[in-house]
């Protein structure tokens, strides 16, 4: 419920003395979350995060370079010693009791009051058991440990607005499912790889991936297995660059539309197998921070100890939608990507083109994109330079691939629990942990986020004096090169086809001539016999 007083923050004052646990703390949305806990709840006691070394880092090396990122610029000025409350837990989701050692567990269980779970593995086609071991495995884990904890008042479970995606109506409950998630649990020791794979065929066909089928498992586990338990599930939808805080734009990692947005403004793809009316349900890393924290205090302060999770849908829903369909979205990332000069050439620009017609979409993208790409690579062969553009396109043919099935349909997203939050939060909480998205600015933020691609992924200097440079007469100038060049390639294809054409008819003719001889050549010979 919301405090009486609306000029100070009860989600903040919530907080003072607390400790949360975070798993998934180096990923996109686990930092941002640490992030916003650091610089708008001070008085937060200690914040325990799940780490295991990787890639020859010891674990107090990943710390120092999670609290070393730009991200945490704003909470260094405020909080100089605030890595001192950033406490390391060495542990692994997929491993049985998440791998921790006694004293770890046991502080936990001592001292831990909140836990947010925003670990998974995100890769669509993982290995079911590899899949099953990070999203529902770990899930089961944390459920166990919560279950011990004497002071445990909210549990976080970040999910995905795709959870059932058979459905074109998301809304915010558990749907049932018939497989058992503990049978899959207990079939981890005995089956091996290659039996998930197989028993894949049949568990997940009504999902495009593993990834939903395996999310949905996890939520259909906390249903079961987390009753008593204050716990609350936050799915968001596409989860995108950071919107308003704390830098507009910021982001760490090539995932879902990210990647498309890199690709397309380095003019890599030129054709979308979608059609140009469905939505687009980007949501800012920072509104999914937001409406974490905010429900994990609401969780605790209404002392939600229900025979159900309650899920929070985060996404704008049906009666107050934000969305832009991919038509405006590829409209405005062609002119924010060009008004910062994302990419250094201008003889081709950065539009692409939806078709619904799978036959004519395989044409233009083996014109448009393939053809380009050997080209490309045939001519830095020549020029003795290293040969990428296949391989490269190839990646993102794979990446497309993947994100097809979400480009071809529709859904809707119900969100009563995220506006009824809000209506239970304060005036001072409603801008300081905002996750409203009625005052997006769509080209502004495609524009941040272009930038924040340049900055903090491809490490590309700003080239903010594209546009000025560029005049009416140097557009229609590329434009009538990109004709021309049109007209080349088009030429050269049909000159290709042709050569292609005349040699098979000659092959035909040489093997047609060669059974017509040996035939009359066998003929000639039974004549002669019967003569002779």
């Amino acid at each position: 419920m919301a405090s009486s007083n609306n000029n100070t923050s009860a989600i903040s004052r919530f907080f003072n003395g607390k400790s949360v646990f975070i798993t998934g703390a180096t990923g996109f949305i686990g930092k941002q979350i640490i992030e916003k806990l650091l610089r708008s709840c001070p008085g937060i006691d200690n914040i325990y995060i799940l780490i295991r070394s990787k890639r020859g880092a010891h674990v107090h090396e990943r710390v120092q370079q999670l609290c070393s990122l730009a991200l945490f610029d704003k909470v260094r000025l405020l909080t100089p010693n605030f890595k001192s409350k950033i406490i390391p837990i060495i542990g692994d989701l997929t491993k049985a009791n998440l791998d921790l050692t006694n004293e770890d567990e046991q502080t936990l269980i001592e001292h831990c009051h909140i836990i947010i779970n925003s670990g998974a593995s995100i890769r669509f086609h993982e290995p079911l058991k590899q899949s099953i071991k990070a999203n529902v495995y770990s899930v089961q884990n944390i459920i166990n440990l919560c279950k011990k904890m004497k002071q445990l008042q909210s549990f976080v479970h970040i999910s995905t607005a795709y959870i059932h995606c058979y459905r074109t109506d998301m809304t915010e409950v558990i749907y049932p499912m018939n497989d058992n998630p503990n049978t899959l649990l207990e079939s981890l020791e005995y089956f091996d790889d290659q039996m998930f794979n197989h028993l894949s065929e049949r568990l997940a066909k009504q999902y495009p991936n593993n990834y939903a089928y395996t999310k949905s498992l996890a939520e259909y586990l906390l249903l079961k297995q987390g009753n008593n338990l204050p716990i609350a599930i936050v799915r968001p939808s596409i989860v995108g660059a950071a919107w308003k805080e704390p830098i507009p734009g910021w982001i760490d990692s090539y995932t879902g539309v990210t990647s498309i947005i890199a690709a397309i403004g380095k003019r890599l793809i030129r054709v979308a197998f979608t059609s140009p009316t469905v939505d687009l349900p980007i949501i800012p890393v920072d509104v999914v921070a937001n409406m974490t924290v905010a429900v994990a205090w609401i969780t605790a302060t209404n002392n939600n100890l229900l025979s159900t999770p309650t899920v929070y849908n985060c996404c704008t829903g049906k009666n107050i939608k934000t969305y832009l369909t991919v038509e405006d979205f590829f409209r405005i990332l062609a002119t924010e990507t060009t008004a910062i000069g994302f990419e250094n050439y201008s003889i081709i620009g950065p539009s692409v083109t939806t078709i619904t017609n799978k036959p004519y979409y395989c044409f233009r993208y083996y014109t448009d994109e393939v053809v380009p790409a050997y080209m490309m690579d045939i001519i830095a062969y020549l020029t003795f330079k290293k040969p990428k553009m296949v391989k490269l396109q190839e990646k993102i043919s794979y990446l497309k691939l993947s994100l097809e099935y979400f480009a071809q349909n529709q859904w809707i997203f119900a969100n009563q629990n995220s506006q009824l939050l809000q209506s239970q939060m304060n005036d001072f909480d409603r801008q300081e942990f905002s996750f409203n998205l009625t005052e997006l600015n769509w080209p502004s933020y495609i524009r941040n986020y272009c930038i924040g691609i340049k900055k903090y992924l491809l490490k590309e200097d700003l080239q903010q004096s594209s546009i000025k440079k560029s005049s009416k007469y140097s557009f229609i100038k590329a434009k009538k090169i990109r004709h021309l060049l049109s007209i080349l390639f088009f030429f050269a294809v049909t000159w290709l086809m042709r050569q292609t054409f005349l040699r098979r008819l000659r092959i035909i003719w040489r093997t047609l001539n060669l059974i017509i001889r040996s035939y009359l050549q066998q003929d000639k010979k039974k004549i002669i016999c019967s003569l002779n």
